[in-house]
């Protein structure tokens, strides 16, 4: 497939188009509970308004770089005012993708109001996984780099090379490098919003990368989705490759698994460290919507089904409360560490450094 300056936003609509036509509960979200006071950027106006029930939108996954931003005054829109070219290409996206609302933290939480920031933090596990996807910004270290390929930023040009009477053309590897080795990964909050997200956008340097539960598709390839299914078109077939990201599901070991999230989640930083519990709250809200009885004490997980008796008892006795907590306790870092204050030197958000 030859690879062009601009993006080719019909295939990312068709690959979203198709997985909301196929793909059902593969990629539906779990929890259905409303949003309370959401807002949202209505993309024709630059306006950002409350979402009306039912209001479908999609959310954004970026670097916030050093770049300051004030809130909207009455009346302002983000047309109006000095908006970073990533936002305004943001918008631009998901207009030509065939929606009118998306949601961007840093324009739709109130971050001078801590009462409603703190609340707004509280349900981003809603956010990101009643989105219809997420644009994801790979290749923008801080917001003054634009999306490849909507704007002003065209994609890096593709090498071709004219062999006798044939042309040969480079084909971006898989995206897999980029993602993993970029800024963004590096970022503290970007883990949660990819693993809620039901589907992901990435865009990349020199390609544009879409991926759910059910298929993994890039514009650098080329083939009918159909063929790639099952037959019953849910999921891609099991010899295709996997996903990078993978969402919350239920497990058998929901013990490890959450252990797993706050292994991949400590190894990224924050801008300000206090943030460290807020960073990973709408994980553990995922978790919760999966297990009734999952809780959390400063960091500490106290997971349901965690049993201390032989498990081939027939019925094996329930852990309690106590027993999940201590259980919890059981965490040890890696590599270098060193204290953060504010926090119980017992938890695992009591110390800088990656944790197992």
């Amino acid at each position: 497939m030859a690879l062009k300056s601009q993006t080719d936003m019909d295939s990312v609509k068709r690959w979203l188009d198709f997985c909301l036509k196929n793909h059902g509960e593969t990629c539906e979200p779990i929890d259905m509970r409303p949003i309370p006071n959401l807002r949202v950027i209505d993309c024709t106006t630059g306006l950002i308004v409350p979402a009306e029930p039912g209001c479908k939108y999609l959310a954004m996954s970026y670097v916030w770089g050093t770049i300051p931003s004030k809130e909207l005054e009455i009346g302002e829109n983000l047309f109006s005012v000095n908006t970073p070219i990533l936002i305004r290409d943001a918008l631009s996206a998901t207009k030509r993708i065939g929606y009118r609302y998306i949601w961007i933290d840093r324009y739709c939480i109130p971050q001078e109001d801590g009462k409603e920031r703190h609340s707004q933090i509280q349900q981003m596990d809603l956010v990101y996984s009643k989105a219809q996807s997420t644009i994801i910004a790979i290749s923008s270290p801080d917001p003054s780099h634009g999306l490849p390929g909507i704007g002003s930023r065209e994609r890096a040009a593709p090498v071709t090379v004219n062999i006798g009477n044939e042309l040969h053309a480079y084909v971006p590897p898989h995206p897999s490098a980029e993602v993993y080795g970029s800024v963004w990964n590096s970022r503290g909050w970007t883990h949660q919003e990819t693993i809620l997200s039901r589907r992901r956008i990435f865009f990349c340097k020199q390609q544009i990368y879409f991926e759910c539960s059910g298929m993994r598709c890039h514009d650098t390839m080329s083939a009918p989705l159909e063929l790639l299914h099952t037959k019953e078109l849910r999921t891609f077939s099991k010899w295709n490759r996997p996903g990078l990201f993978s969402r919350v599901r239920q497990t058998k070991d929901p013990f490890n698994a959450v252990y797993d999230h706050i292994a991949l989640y400590t190894r990224r930083s924050l801008t300000q460290p206090e943030d460290i519990l807020n960073g990973i709250m709408g994980t553990f809200h995922a978790f919760e919507s999966i297990y009734d009885s999952f809780r959390h004490y400063l960091g500490i997980p106290m997971v349901p089904d965690i049993t201390y008796n032989s498990v081939h008892e027939p019925n094996p006795r329930k852990s309690t409360r106590t027993e999940q907590f201590l259980t919890g306790l059981c965490w040890y870092p890696s590599g270098s560490w060193k204290r953060r204050s504010g926090f119980p030197s017992w938890s695992w958000a009591g110390w800088y450094g990656t944790m197992k």
